[in-house]
C-alpha cells in the first residue's frame, strides 16, 4: 500500500505513463537535480543559523560519507536502491517534518544520515519492498547497526507518523517540477 492516499501511478508521480524509457530517465534526472539543488540551497541558507547539535545521532563528520556531493549521493542512493521518485519526495517531506519537530537545521553534517534513513523508511512504506539493512547500509556508507539505530530514532522522532496525504505530496512534487521549469528560463 502506498503512503499517498491514492495511486496517481505506480510510483505516485505522473511521470511514467505514455512516455518512453529515455523520456522517463531524463525527467527523473531533472527531478533529482532539482531535489539536490533545493537541498544544497537550504543547507547554504542554514549555515548562518543555529548550529546543529553534535549530540544528534544524525550528526556526521565521517569523511567516507562527506566526500561525495549531495547530488551524487542522492543519485547514487536512488540508482543503487532502485527507488521510485515518489520515495525521494516523501523522504524530503519526512525530513522536513523531523527537523521541524526537533528544531534542528539541515546541514551537510546531518543530511546524509537523515536522507538514507528517510529513504529506508519511506521505501518500506511506499514501495512495499523488502530491502535488507545491509543493502541500505552499504548504499548509505554506514554500518548496519548504525542504520538500525538511526531508523529507530528517526521513526520515534517523527512520532511514528510517515503518512503523507495526496495534497501534501502533490505540493512538494509540483514545487520540485516548478524549480525545473524556472531553471530552464
Amino acid at each position: 500500500m502506498s503512503i499517498c492516499s491514492s495511486n496517481i501511478t505506480e510510483d505516485s508521480t505522473p511521470l511514467k505513463k505514455q512516455k518512453s524509457k529515455k523520456q522517463n530517465e531524463d525527467e527523473e534526472n531533472e527531478l533529482i537535480v532539482s531535489i539536490s539543488s533545493f537541498i544544497e540551497e537550504t543547507i547554504q541558507r542554514n549555515k548562518d543559523k543555529k548550529k546543529n547539535s553534535k549530540k544528534s545521532v544524525f550528526y556526521c563528520d565521517c569523511p567516507n560519507i562527506l566526500d561525495i556531493s549531495i547530488h551524487n549521493y542522492i543519485y547514487y542512493i536512488y540508482s543503487y536502491l532502485n527507488l521510485e521518485i515518489s520515495s525521494l519526495i516523501l523522504s524530503l517531506i519526512s525530513i522536513k517534518r523531523l527537523l521541524e519537530r526537533t528544531k534542528d537545521k539541515l546541514s551537510k553534517n546531518n543530511f546524509y544520515k537523515l536522507f538514507i534513513t528517510s529513504c529506508l523508511l519511506n521505501s518500506k512504506q511506499n514501495e512495499e519492498s523488502q530491502y535488507d539493512y545491509d543493502f541500505f547500509a552499504r548504499a548509505g556508507r554506514i554500518s548496519k547497526s548504525e542504520l538500525i539505530l538511526l531508523e529507530k530514532e528517526y521513526f520515534s522522532m517523527v512520532d511514528y507518523k510517515l503518512y503523507v496525504n495526496e495534497e501534501v505530496y502533490r505540493r512538494y512534487y509540483d514545487f520540485i517540477k516548478n524549480r525545473i521549469k524556472s531553471s530552464r528560463k
